[in-house]
């Protein structure tokens, strides 16, 4: 068994005195217990405050302060991604091409005038490996297809 040392025996004290919900939101175990302590009057003092403490006495324990800054990172990543909507990417231009297709398809143009027409607006287009890759009339009618796949009939 490793002997604990002086640092990480005073850090298992002060996490030994703190109150359960305390001792969860210093873990970075944030459940309903630790939202709602944190929503009672002084809970967020009281948190900020053994935060602070436990900080301190973690400059003792080099392992456990890595720890924890690993468990801030992770929760800070998950708080900032959990922001983003979560599409697949690529998907939002593959459907706005889509629908821009749709739109001149519908002015009339045939699928080498929408071709041509998308290339000249958008004319850096490229793959995934940074080739250029211009639109074809076989996209245009492929994705034409794939919109007519999608909507279901109209009833008359």
């Amino acid at each position: 068994m490793v002997p604990i040392s002086k640092g990480c025996a005073r850090v298992n004290e002060f996490l030994a005195q703190q109150l359960p919900w305390v001792r969860k939101a210093l873990r970075l175990e944030i459940d309903e217990e630790v939202r709602t302590a944190l929503l009672e009057p002084g809970g967020f003092e009281i948190r900020l405050q053994s935060w602070n403490k436990y900080l301190e006495l973690l400059r003792d324990c080099p392992e456990r302060l890595r720890e924890v800054r690993k468990l801030e990172s992770r929760l800070a990543s998950k708080v900032m991604l959990s922001s983003l909507p979560a599409v697949p990417p690529g998907a939002p231009v593959k459907q706005s091409r889509k629908n821009e297709i749709s739109e001149l398809h519908q002015r009339g143009l045939n699928h080498r005038q929408i071709a041509e027409e998308l290339n000249r607006r958008y004319p850096d287009l490229r793959d995934r490996k940074g080739n250029l890759r211009p639109i074809t009339k076989e996209v245009v009618a492929k994705d034409l297809a794939s919109l007519r796949k999608q909507r279901p009939p109209e009833k008359t």
